[in-house]
């Protein structure tokens, strides 16, 4: 779904996925269930954060790199086949990119990541995973609730000042992706912490 969004952004037609951009939502709700389920007793017995970012940079990095320089080699053709100059933007955006941080704000619309523009939402997860090992694994039930609350009504705050969910990628909606990624992540971790209720009233179900 994500895929075909970002092919209608190159040929004109989002299709049949023309809501895709709630897959990357799902991702975030998927990736704080599943983070939940494999760290939280962890950092619970001591895990230090550089451990577990070292351990999230290992899942992410790898096909990150490779998407980075796939992409490095098309802008590198680009520049050659119309005979242009590199610049020194261009050379601090692909040294950033390349450590998996935004590049400054240039160009039109000015993407946060020049050289892999959807690496946005990869960003983010990282941010959502430091918070995650910060603090939020430490979170009771209660301050959970109000924190998923509170990051609900800033994203749909945000939405609606910019009459679009079409938020992260660049910095015109730098926050919104924060607030997307933020509430996606702790929805996840929400249900996880909730999957023992759901799997009692299905039991009850399944019995009567």
């Amino acid at each position: 779904a994500v895929i075909s969004w970002h092919g209608g952004r190159l040929f004109g037609d989002h299709g049949a996925f023309s809501a895709a951009i709630l897959a990357v939502d799902l991702f975030f709700i998927l990736s704080g269930f599943v983070l939940t389920h494999a760290y939280e007793k962890r950092l619970h017995a001591g895990m230090s954060v550089a451990s577990f970012v070292r351990m999230r940079l290992i899942r992410l990095y790898p096909l990150y790199l490779l998407g980075f320089l796939i992409a490095g080699a098309a802008v590198a053709l680009r520049i050659y086949a119309e005979a242009r100059e590199g610049s020194a933007e261009l050379g601090l955006a692909a040294l950033l990119n390349a450590l998996m941080l935004p590049n400054p704000a240039t160009g039109s619309p000015p993407f946060l990541f020049h050289f892999n523009f959807p690496a946005w939402s990869l960003f983010f997860e990282l941010v959502a995973n430091i918070a995650f090992a910060l603090f939020g694994a430490r979170l009771s039930l209660r301050q959970l609730v109000i924190f998923v609350g509170v990051l609900g009504a800033a994203l749909i705050a945000i939405t609606l000042r910019n009459h679009s969910f079409d938020l992260g990628a660049s910095w015109r909606t730098f926050d919104g992706g924060l607030a997307r990624a933020m509430f996606g992540f702790f929805a996840g971790v929400l249900l996880y912490r909730l999957r023992d209720r759901f799997a009692f009233t299905a039991r009850i179900q399944s019995t009567t």
